[in-house]
Order: structure tokens, then C-alpha cells, then sequence
């Protein structure tokens, strides 16, 4: 199992650990984001319990299921229901490094096919759920439902 950890400043890889199977990229630039992400057999999106986290939209969760990756979530925000609803990943207790360590073991035993149907459902859901235009038409029959106008 390896890790890459990406999005932080790169002056501030002193503060983690020099081990052989992690590597820190720092911040991948925007044009190379999809590009990093279809790197990763599976990717993992930890989220604390808290009002800031709970009321924010977990947009690098999209990106993920966009990119068709399966993924890790820590069960904080609506992470866990958009992960459970596409059948794509793995919810876990936030602040649990027992858990999380679980979780990615379960999946590095998963077959590459067993990953892949996880990153196709997780495609599939973002392409039907979290897309502009599919957002916008279920929007809008919201508001047709409501008797407001679009």
C-alpha cells in the first residue's frame, strides 16, 4: 500500500513523517487534478464533526466520484450519504485511525475489478446527481412541484 498526500503548502512537509510508501506532492495544480486523482487506486476524504464541515458541501468528494475513483469517507457531513446512495466506497468514524486503517486494508484486498465497479457507480452517480445540468433539471422540477417560477 502507498499513499501520496497532496494539497498543502510544500514547505510544510517537514511536518509528516519521511516514510519509504508515502509521498507529498504538495498542491497539484488545477489543470493536473483530474489527471492526479485517476492516479489513485482509491482515494480518501476525511472530514471532522463539526458545524463548519457539516454545513459545506464535500465538493472533493465530487471530484473524486467524477474522476471514477472509489472512495474512503469519514462519516461527517453529507459524505456519508452520498457515498452509501452510489454504492461506491466506505464510510468510516471521523478521528478514528483504527477505522480508517481498517478500511483502506479491506479495500487494498479488493480485486482491481471489485475497485473499478466502485469508481463506475461513483462516475455514473456524479454524472446523474452532481453534474450542473442534472442538478439544474432536478432543481427545477422542485420548484415546478413547488408552483415557483424557474
Amino acid at each position: 500500500i502507498s499513499f501520496v498526500i497532496a494539497g498543502f503548502d510544500p514547505v510544510d512537509k517537514e511536518q509528516f513523517p519521511d516514510l519509504p510508501n508515502i509521498t507529498y506532492p504538495g498542491y497539484v495544480q488545477r489543470d493536473g487534478v483530474v489527471e492526479f486523482i485517476r492516479g489513485c487506486d482509491v482515494t480518501i476524504s476525511t472530514r471532522i464533526e463539526d458545524v463548519t464541515g457539516d454545513l459545506l458541501f464535500p465538493h472533493k468528494v465530487s471530484e473524486y466520484m467524477a474522476c471514477g475513483r472509489a472512495v474512503i469517507v469519514s462519516g461527517a457531513g453529507d459524505q456519508p450519504a452520498i457515498i452509501r446512495d452510489a454504492g461506491c466506497g466506505m464510510v468510516v468514524t471521523p478521528m478514528n485511525a483504527e477505522a480508517l486503517a481498517h478500511a483502506i486494508e479491506k479495500v487494498a484486498a479488493m480485486t482491481r475489478e471489485e475497485r473499478e465497479e466502485w469508481g463506475r457507480r461513483a462516475l455514473k452517480y456524479a454524472q446523474d446527481k452532481l453534474l450542473y445540468g442534472s442538478f439544474r433539471q432536478k432543481l427545477s422540477t422542485i420548484y415546478r412541484g413547488l408552483g415557483l417560477p424557474q
